[in-house]
């Protein structure tokens, strides 16, 4: 509703879209933040103190993530994790100049963006003395240290005036990651956040704080913190495996179950094949963590083929992960594919095909991305929906 009324426009809309940024929803605070960007709306002087609060609550998420990428760098085996906390100090920028465009004039603050982010010294800068000249005394103080072209460390020592900014261990950073407001790190960072904690040398015991993951509701959480929980100590696993409810049971059971046959079922090995694959290392971590979800893996070796509609799958997706494979409509092959390559079924639309069998001669691992799943993960983002699916219409007109 909120995405409409921004495409709608008008005094109207940006009646009603204003009072939304108070939200405690981040996402909805987002996308109202795109909304009002779209129907032009600029702050007014008598709502210049709610984006001053607005404006210094960004500011302090921005500090948090500044010091937790210092204390990121110091985790060994923790290379994930660090680019998760990198594109979470990314997205608290995005969402600083975000609100700051609200709060001033747009293009200035936009041009001062690409220039900090992109520009050359000088353009850097003339960027930091055109935003000390823009904004407002009253909030230049906090605004400044976290956008002034120098060292992290540097932003946090100064910060530190402003916000109880800690430095943390890396035990502590991961914890605190693990427990910290869904609001303020995503679902697929606490994810890295387990894998790291449990890569740790000096870890003895399992804390409380990761035993209560195996009972949340998202899989992908639920799923990693079992997986390491049964590697570490299995009579604890045990012990927490029979508090869950028999269908939480089933399906963790299942998963490890299915891992002892190849570790590609796992929810974190898929979002890692994706991220490392060409066709979706530019997608974002979190449509990535949805698409785990749907994923399928499957074995096809001589004695095991994989069948489509191509009808009916049109805009299925499959995933090479090893070995070769053929595409076959009977005994007529129309295609090959080796690992890393992605079949997309409706490719096969242009003719009168409508069963297709996915074959090997040896042994090799697919995975099975269905349409409906893909439409569903990527309905917030339909700038990268169709991103993505212009790669898809290059592979169809191959």
């Amino acid at each position: 509703i909120v995405r409409l009324m921004g495409i709608f426009g008008g005094d109207k809309a940006k009646q009603y879209l204003f009072p939304k940024i108070l939200q405690t929803e981040k996402d909805v605070v987002t996308e109202v933040i795109q909304a009002l960007t779209g129907c032009g709306y600029k702050a007014e002087e008598a709502d210049r103190t709610l984006f001053f609060n607005l404006i210094e609550q960004a500011v302090k998420q921005l500090a948090w993530n500044l010091s937790a990428n210092i204390s990121a760098g110091e985790i060994n085996k923790g290379q994930d994790f660090k680019e998760m906390m990198d594109t979470e100090l990314q997205e608290s920028y995005t969402y600083l100049y975000d609100l700051l465009s609200l709060a001033y004039d747009r293009q200035t603050i936009k041009h001062i963006s690409e220039s900090l982010t992109m520009g050359s010294a000088e353009a850097v800068s003339f960027a930091l003395e055109l935003l000390d000249l823009v904004i407002d005394e009253e909030i230049k103080p906090v605004v400044l240290p976290a956008i002034n072209d120098i060292s992290v460390e540097e932003k946090v020592k100064e910060l530190q005036n402003f916000f109880p900014i800690e430095k943390m261990t890396p035990a502590e950073l991961l914890l605190s990651i693990v427990n910290r407001d869904y609001n303020k790190v995503g679902l697929l960072t606490k994810a890295y956040a387990v894998d790291a904690y449990f890569a740790l040398n000096n870890i003895t015991d399992i804390p409380e704080d990761i035993l209560a993951l195996m009972f949340h509701s998202d899989s992908v959480l639920s799923e990693v913190s079992a997986r390491n929980i049964y590697v570490k100590d299995k009579e604890l696993f045990n012990n927490c495996l029979n508090r869950l409810p028999v269908g939480k049971q089933r399906e963790i059971q299942s998963s490890l179950l299915a891992a002892e046959e190849s570790q590609y079922s796992l929810a974190m090995e898929k979002i890692r094949f994706l991220k490392a694959d060409r066709h979706f290392s530019v997608i974002p971590g979190h449509i990535l963590h949805s698409l785990a979800g749907g994923m399928k893996l499957y074995a096809v070796n001589e004695d095991k083929e994989l069948s489509f509609n191509v009808r009916k799958d049109f805009s299925d997706i499959f995933i090479i992960i090893s070995g070769h494979l053929k595409v076959l409509s009977g005994e007529k092959e129309l295609a090959q594919f080796k690992e890393g390559d992605l079949v997309y079924a409706g490719a096969f639309m242009k003719d009168d095909y409508e069963m297709l069998s996915l074959v090997s001669g040896s042994s090799s691992l697919v995975y099975h991305l269905p349409a409906a799943f893909l439409l569903e993960s990527f309905f917030d983002e339909p700038g990268y929906f169709a991103g993505f699916f212009e790669t898809l219409n290059i592979i169809n007109n191959k």
